[in-house]
């Protein structure tokens, strides 16, 4: 084995730190911040969610031009940059305004990194031959990237609730900014670049190409539903914990219990799809949400209600992994982390639309009429999406 594939194998270590950038010690407070602290309400909240996903559909795209033009390992860093900024605008937030400008700058993040960290995977182990492996590799990668997350989640719900929120903000600029550094240690893979011509051109027939593909175009209005039904209930964890009267130093642990599973799930996503089969998992997927929605909104017993998000915890280790590996393997090298970019595009313009109206709903009724009627649209769009992927997969 040569220095460029020891490297290349390196990169799968590394990319379990820089993925598990979930906002360190703050991940679990930081809507208890923006609501207890800053003084958003549920709508401004969702306000802020929708600048986020408005930012990243502004940058994915682009981003992932610049990764399949330039290299994906430089996206990376460019991503890992404004991770660090996004922190330490956070850190000195004390507005609506300020929070604003963080969503601004995690979307810019968010946006570059995304497409071009599984397109680096995946063409390093082509590279390597071993393509075949993605699913289980990228597993392992979102797994242990969750785990890390568990550590940072205990501590920072302590450190929160003996001194306060902000310092574990505070504290949270160190790790990101170790995580940035580690980027620049990947190895970037052989793969086949775009021709040279102009980005636009590549763009435009990158959309063309996966709107040509029934079965994908399915897939990533599946992924749109369920990535928004995550979002909802992710969004919603601190209202959920304050309502059931769950003490702030247990928070961390509780999610961390959460991202344990999730991590779980992600490590074991390529043998469960294998085993029960691709259309199979898709009605998995939809059945979790749609029991665990059900569960939220009608049972409100402390220890019991909090066992219900790891349905949706289930549906986030399994579904990345299944839509990641249904994107990429029938994506063509030169336009990979494109098309996986379109994908995060339109989630993103998805939760631009609805997450304001969403939040306004949580506001007039509650978080419960909210996940009762989650219920139904996913009940709705589980039976109109599983029919026609059933088709197209029976056309292929």
């Amino acid at each position: 084995m040569n220095d460029h594939q020891k490297k290349l194998k390196r990169n799968f270590k590394l990319m379990r730190f820089i993925k598990g950038q979930s906002l360190f010690f703050v991940g679990q407070v930081l809507i208890a911040f923006e609501i207890n602290v800053i003084g958003l309400s549920l709508a401004e909240m969702f306000i802020g969610e929708s600048i986020f996903a408005l930012t990243i559909i502004l940058f994915e795209v682009p981003s992932a031009v610049f990764a399949d033009f330039m290299g994906r390992k430089k996206a990376l860093i460019f991503g890992g940059l404004f991770s660090v900024l996004g922190m330490i605008s956070l850190a000195f937030a004390t507005s609506f305004a300020h929070i604003i400008l963080t969503q601004i700058l995690y979307g810019i993040c968010i946006a570059s990194m995304s497409g071009a960290d599984t397109a680096l995977v995946f063409e390093s182990l082509k590279d390597l031959g071993q393509e075949g492996e993605y699913k289980k590799i990228w597993g392992k990668i979102t797994a242990t990237s969750l785990y890390l997350c568990i550590p940072f989640w205990v501590i920072g719900a302590f450190i929160a609730d003996y001194f306060s929120i902000r310092m574990a903000i505070y504290l949270s600029i160190i790790p990101a900014l170790v995580f940035f550094l580690i980027s620049f240690f990947l190895e970037e893979p052989v793969y086949e670049k775009p021709l040279k011509k102009s980005q636009f051109n590549h763009l435009t027939k990158s959309f063309k190409w996966l709107f040509s593909h029934k079965i994908l175009v399915f897939i990533v209005l599946t992924g749109v539903f369920i990535t928004l039904s995550e979002k909802i209930v992710f969004q919603f964890f601190n209202p959920l914990y304050e309502s059931l009267n769950f003490p702030v130093k247990y928070w961390g642990l509780a999610g961390g219990v959460y991202v344990l599973f999730a991590g779980y799930c992600s490590a074991r996503a390529h043998s469960i799809i294998d085993k029960i089969g691709h259309l199979n998992s898709f009605v998995v997927i939809f059945l979790a949400q749609i029991i665990g929605f059900i569960l939220l909104a009608k049972v409100s017993v402390i220890y019991i209600t909090l066992l219900f998000p790891l349905f949706f915890e289930f549906t986030y280790g399994l579904g990345r992994i299944f839509f990641s590996d249904e994107i990429n393997k029938r994506s063509a090298s030169y336009h990979r982390a494109t098309v996986s970019s379109i994908y995060s595009f339109i989630v993103q313009f998805f939760q631009v639309l609805t997450l304001p109206f969403l939040g306004y709903i949580a506001d007039l009724y509650s978080i419960f009429t909210l996940f009762l009627i989650m219920a139904g649209v996913m009940i709705i769009t589980g039976l109109f999406f599983g029919f026609n992927i059933h088709i197209a997969l029976k056309n292929e």
